[in-house]
């Protein structure tokens, strides 16, 4: 620990000045990250410390997704923690600093909203037109931030790549299930071919807009957490938005929903192009999560299920049924 605050001290020197870091508590931690509170002498916590502690074949990108995400988007339109350092090859993990925003996760400002209150209608509105903001960002192509794998009018084959890579890890434990899911592969795609294109061409997405990495400052939504950021189309963000977030309450999900056309300049006739995409790609973020939690054999943290859950949903006869059937109405 001393090695880190020495090495956090240096690349925040000419951000704290005179004061000192005292302690770095342990604030939050994920299934890729551990989170630090970087407390001053003055008592301050003004940053925080990202360290990676876990690589993955995707989500391995060292911070890359970040520094180039907030390249990308309208700093104006969008809240975000300011990236303060990044030292990626002086300690035995990977790690960032950023600006802490200190408030509540959007799960428990929702909970601690009883009544749909006209803050909270305006919170969803201010949430809507940042995740549009971002969208508006239209990319050459599918892919990481820093390669195109397919034209961004190529979105079908992009999608049936992503979708068989899954359906084949999904084979290693349970090859039954994988079969159902390969059937469904084909009426996946041509929801996304049926759909307007304004929906499915690739666009800048936050990657992993669950509700722990919505922070909400005096009513205002911060987007915390940029390490996922993808080239992908618009509705994989909203699926978790509405999955993690707001599938609970239909009221909230209407308002954003109906934000989110509007802030984008889309059609009203969209809406139902828009739900049903919605909730293919929640189906896919369900299957890439049990993939990621089935084949890591890390600690499963309360805000992704257990582990349990994810061999449930996998294994669930009557779910993939209903997965067919959504998929061709």
């Amino acid at each position: 620990m001393i090695e880190l605050k020495n090495i956090v001290r240096k690349s925040i020197a000419d951000k704290i000045g005179d004061s000192d870091i005292i302690d770095l508590p342990i604030i939050a931690s994920g299934m890729l990250n551990r989170i630090y509170g970087i407390k001053l002498s003055t008592g301050q916590i003004p940053f925080v410390l990202r360290e990676r502690i876990f690589e993955d074949d995707e989500y391995g990108q060292e911070f890359a997704a970040e520094r180039l995400a907030y390249k990308l988007f309208d700093k104006a339109n969008v809240k975000a923690p300011k990236l303060i350092s990044y030292e990626p090859d002086v300690y035995r993990n990977k790690f960032a600093v950023f600006e802490y925003i200190k408030g509540q996760t959007f799960d428990v400002y929702l909970k601690q909203k009883i009544t749909v209150e006209s803050t909270v209608i305006e919170c969803i509105k201010n949430l809507a037109e940042q995740v549009a903001n971002i969208h508006k960002y239209h990319s050459k192509g599918f892919g990481t931030l820093d390669r195109i794998t397919h034209s961004s009018y190529d979105a079908s084959a992009f999608w049936e790549s992503i979708f068989e890579k899954e359906v084949i890890a999904i084979n290693k434990y349970f090859p039954e299930s994988s079969i159902n899911l390969r059937k469904s592969i084909k009426s996946w795609i041509s929801i996304i071919n049926n759909s307007p294109k304004e929906l499915t061409r690739s666009c800048l997405v936050h990657g992993d807009l669950h509700f722990k990495n919505i922070v909400i400052r005096d009513e205002i939504p911060y987007l915390i957490d940029w390490e996922c950021s993808r080239f992908r189309s618009s509705s994989y963000d909203l699926a978790q938005i509405v999955q993690n977030n707001l599938g609970r309450n239909p009221v909230l999900l209407k308002h954003f929903l109906e934000f989110y056309i509007k802030s984008r300049n889309l059609e009203d006739s969209y809406m139902p192009y828009l739900k049903r995409l919605t909730s293919l790609y929640g189906y896919y973020w369900n299957i890439r999560m049990a993939n990621f939690i089935l084949s890591s054999n890390l600690p499963v943290y309360d805000y992704f299920g257990s582990r349990q859950y994810y061999i449930n949903f996998i294994k669930n006869s009557e779910f993939m049924a209903s997965l067919s059937q959504s998929n061709t109405t």
